[in-house]
């Protein structure tokens, strides 16, 4: 652990972007490997990155073929590597001396279809050290649906294995005992009354909106917490719409006169800033981190990237999460997950029934379906069109089945609620 020598930015050791910017050869790998090779920079608005890196490996090759290019660096290591294309690692490779290391999170997508790629890694890296394990099974077990009827998403044991848990089985196999092991980071706060993650209903008939509902685990906080600062807490929005940013309004003026703390509006400042209570919406919060954090979700939807963006909300803190939410729109899945997280924090491990066989199949199918480049309105018109429903009745039809079964590629149940409520229609039509 000795230094020997100082680091020397930019020169021996760089640490930058995927992308970059035309010009500053410094502000990215793919800008820099342009600019040393002479390749065409193509912006971010001419191209996707896909097709960007493609094009550099393609001029690469025809420089080579008139004389052997150099490699312009010893090693790279590339995180976060779920979010680029096979392009990019190609292109990484094809300038890089000895070793090209690439790390990723094989459940970033708690929907991806293959948890486990055709890829088999070096090193699987299963424990999570900055979410306490009681956290991440309640976040996964929400964001897959574990603990509804009708389940989103299914993994086999060797899946599950892989993200970290301890399988047992019982009940010929159809009961599920999901365990993590602990850490020692958690081990003090799993022996005490903590709990590492609290469900909040509002009422608006009650009085307990949804300010007052934030407001007052904040409070809860400090009561338990003594010495917390406003920079330990941040508040998450599922819902990036004007609600959510009035909301945000509001609190920016009530929490200084209840707690004399400063806010910081991510979305418009784009970062954390020291001594402020952090707000932000889901799409400004990855790679980020809190001892606590207040979640709030209006309607939650079964929609896949609803259920995604909640996962990755409630795995932001390491020490507690408060998820708040409209009693309104959301009392069945209240008590539903409720129940789940009860024995979460009794037992230590999620405690499931297993979908049949069948069930599983229509899983996958749907989560397929999903990922097609299709938006949810063209899957239901399709159906539409499968059924020869006549365009006065769409909209409605459309709009009913949004209601019934959310925005979700399940097209046995959008199929069945299309030709319930058409009958209906042309019933009603014929008096």
């Amino acid at each position: 652990m000795k230094v020997e020598q100082q680091i020397e930015w930019d020169e021996r050791l760089w640490c930058t972007n995927a992308w970059g910017s035309g010009g500053v050869k410094n502000s990215g790998a793919y800008a820099f490997i342009c600019a040393h090779y002479g390749l065409t920079f193509h912006s971010f608005g001419a191209m996707n990155f896909d097709h960007a890196c493609r094009f550099a490996l393609k001029q690469l090759n025809e420089l080579n073929n008139v004389s052997p290019i150099s490699p312009i660096f010893d090693y790279m290591l590339v995180d976060e590597s779920q979010d680029f294309p096979q392009s990019f690692f190609d292109l990484c490779e094809k300038v890089t001396k000895e070793t090209v290391y690439i790390a990723g999170d094989i459940f970033q997508s708690i929907f991806a279809t293959e948890i486990i790629s055709n890829i088999t890694p070096d090193f699987l890296l299963s424990k999570c050290y900055r979410t306490d394990p009681r956290t991440l099974m309640f976040a996964h077990s929400l964001g897959m649906g574990l603990f509804e009827q009708q389940k989103l998403q299914w993994l086999e044991d060797d899946e599950w294995r892989a993200c970290g848990y301890l399988v047992e089985k019982s009940a010929g196999d159809s009961l599920y005992r999901l365990k993590r092991e602990p850490l020692r980071r958690f081990e003090d706060l799993a022996n005490e009354d903590i709990k590492s993650t609290v469900l909040v209903l509002t009422n608006e008939v009650q009085g307990q909106d949804t300010e007052s509902r934030i407001l007052e685990s904040i409070n809860t906080i400090k009561a338990n917490n003594p010495t917390v600062l406003a920079e330990d807490i941040g508040i998450i929005f599922l819902d990036n719409k004007n609600s959510s940013f009035q909301m945000a309004d509001r609190l920016e003026r009530s929490i200084p006169q209840h707690f004399g703390w400063t806010v910081n509006k991510a979305y418009e400042t784009k970062k954390k800033i020291k001594d402020r209570l952090f707000i932000s919406h889901r799409n400004h919060v990855k790679g980020l981190e809190f001892p606590f954090v207040i979640c709030v979700a209006s309607r939650i939807s079964s929609a896949y990237g609803i259920r995604n963006s909640l996962y990755m909300m409630i795995t932001r803190s390491f020490l507690q999460t408060y998820l708040i939410m409209p009693s309104e729109y959301n009392q069945q899945l209240y008590d539903q997950i409720s129940t789940g997280l009860e024995i979460i924090n009794a037992r230590n491990c999620i405690e499931v029934q297993a979908p049949s066989q069948e069930e599983i199949v229509k899983i996958r199918t749907t989560i397929t379906h999903s990922k097609a480049d299709i938006s949810f309105y063209d899957f239901v018109y399709q159906i539409f069109d499968e059924l020869e429903i006549y365009p006065l009745f769409r909209p409605d039809l459309y709009e009913t089945v949004k209601r019934t079964v959310g925005e979700k590629f399940a097209r046995d149940n959008v199929r069945e609620v299309i030709e319930f409520n058409y009958k209906i229609m042309l019933r009603e039509q014929a008096q």
